[in-house]
């Protein structure tokens, strides 16, 4: 059962989203991992990482019943139930998401914006606005590739940071 401070949070932050809004949010730019980043994905460098660099090496495409499987996501056929079952999964990624969720409506029609709360991992990883915000991109750009398969290919998630959330905004086109 959601407490009153959730369920209050949640209806605060279901509004209207103007596009006026959306670009006062700082745009989200690639970064240097950070040493909390690392220390989170146990590596030293980024090459470790072997994410993959096109599409017949990135796992999304290759296996993405596995990827879901390994991440403890299930696969889900619409943006805002992927993204539910992303940032409220028991997986890998349980630590740098709070599982707080919620989302704004959009001015424009097809167009939904997820709001992700951080966890205190996951806030130390994105400390500045660029750092390490590439590990959120990349990973919630695979969960929902491997989640939509083709229909996600040509839709670019857009990303953007306000306060202590991540916003990610999908046009289905």
């Amino acid at each position: 059962m959601r407490s009153l401070r959730s369920f209050l949070l949640a209806e605060a932050k279901q509004k209207l989203v103007t596009e006026e809004d959306w670009e006062k949010l700082p745009k989200i730019k690639g970064g240097r991992l950070g040493n909390d980043l690392k220390d989170i994905l146990k590596i030293s460098k980024a090459a470790e990482l072997k994410l993959g660099k096109n599409k017949e090496t990135a796992r999304c495409y290759k296996d993405p019943k596995g990827l879901l499987a390994e991440l403890g996501i299930q696969k889900e056929k619409k943006f805002t139930e992927i993204m539910k079952s992303m940032t409220k999964s028991k997986g890998k990624l349980s630590e740098v998401f709070s599982g707080d969720i919620s989302f704004g409506e959009y001015e424009k029609d097809n167009t939904a914006i997820a709001i992700i709360g951080l966890s205190g991992t996951g806030k130390k990883c994105v400390k500045g606005v660029s750092d390490g915000i590439r590990f959120f991109k990349f990973w919630i750009d695979s969960v929902v590739i491997a989640s939509l398969g083709s229909d996600a290919k040509s839709v670019p998630l857009e990303y953007r940071r306000g306060g202590e959330n991540i916003y990610v905004r999908y046009t289905k086109k």
